[in-house]
């Protein structure tokens, strides 16, 4: 059964799906309160078992000319529909469609009528209108199965506009991500570790005040074609932070530890925005494999780095009876063995 309420609206994208909101017209239903026509608004309440079941819309006379009109919230370009059928499938001749107070124009004509013994959500070939439909109209043929044709729920597939949606930040994110270190169209270059590696000065300037004063001295004395060598900085802590100031985003594919080493680099270049991104990555990323390596790279080297030392602290905290058992904190220095022991022990009796 599904979980959306009544009048509920369901987003994937720039399209929305809709149970029926309410019933306007019927032909006809079987009686007022238990296979009445109302039974099909909201979710389904019978789907997927198949049978003369109470919760459905059965028709009253069993004719060849049976509807039902429903109305939805809100008024959409029909993208799709689904209806489920729970006795008798197979007997939706035509769907038609109505604009706002307008004429019916029809979506869908059956090549023929079938009698399915089992339930199924029938999804209608639609034609394609170019208008913003907020009510069907259902008609269903009887006959062929000499009995009720019975609907569970419909629900409505489409979108509020014509037009494309607009593009996220994260597609602008990821076509910036094609750039970081790429040669064609690069008007600057670094030498890292003995690596070249490509950046563009409009963009850095426009992110970092480092590289803002950097090249600012460099225009005084006359562009230059040769790379800029960065002493003391590991050539993949370079690309993070390019990544970075190119997509404001960390690389996915980096570890805890190599975080704790941008985070570092971040801090060279006064990019809190990025100690802070840092951060907060790698408090997602923790756990118990590699908890006990994060800890070291934040405390072994200057400057120490408290928030990822906490971050540590607190996770093993709540899982010392694991970290405990991995290699990485087997092979620890005695007095960091204690010094983590001890620490956590006392955050422990703290809270």
């Amino acid at each position: 059964m599904a979980s959306e309420s009544t009048a509920s609206m369901a987003s994937r994208g720039d399209v929305i799906s809709q149970w029926v909101h309410r019933v306007n017209r019927f032909s006809s239903q079987y009686d007022p309160s238990s296979w009445n026509a109302d039974q099909v608004t909201g979710p389904p309440k019978v789907y997927p078992k198949y049978g003369d079941i109470v919760g459905t819309w059965a028709q009253g006379t069993r004719n060849s000319d049976e509807y039902i009109e429903v109305e939805f919230e809100e008024a959409v370009y029909v993208t799709g529909l689904e209806i489920y059928e729970t006795y008798h499938a197979g007997g939706v001749k035509a769907v038609k469609g109505r604009e706002q107070e307008g004429a019916w124009h029809t979506l869908y004509t059956a090549s023929r009528i079938e009698n399915i013994q089992s339930s199924r959500v029938f999804t209608p070939q639609l034609e394609s209108l170019n208008i913003r439909i907020k009510q069907l109209r259902i008609e269903v043929d009887c006959t062929i199965c000499g009995s009720w044709v019975e609907i569970d729920a419909v629900k409505l597939l489409g979108k509020r506009f014509l037009t494309a949606p607009p593009p996220t930040l994260e597609s602008l994110a990821a076509d910036m991500a094609t750039i970081v270190n790429a040669q064609r169209f690069s008007d600057c270059s670094f030498l890292v570790e003995g690596r070249k590696v490509f950046g563009h000065r409009n963009i850095l300037c426009a992110r970092s005040d480092y590289f803002r004063a950097l090249f600012k001295d460099d225009m005084k004395e006359g562009l230059s074609q040769d790379p800029i060598e960065m002493k003391d900085v590991a050539y993949d802590s370079f690309i993070g932070m390019l990544h970075f100031l190119y997509t404001n985003s960390v690389p996915d594919m980096f570890t805890t530890v190599e975080l704790t080493n941008l985070w570092r680099v971040a801090d060279r270049f006064n990019m809190d925005s990025l100690k802070a991104m840092v951060t907060y990555s790698v408090s997602l990323k923790i756990d118990v494999s590699n908890v006990v390596e994060t800890y070291v790279c934040a405390t072994d080297t200057l400057p120490l780095i408290d928030d990822i030392k906490n971050i540590c602290l607190s996770f093993m905290s709540g899982n010392m009876a694991h970290v405990v058992k991995t290699s990485s904190f087997e092979k620890l220095p005695r007095e960091i063995m204690l010094e983590i022991i001890q620490t956590t022990t006392s955050k422990l009796s703290l809270s």
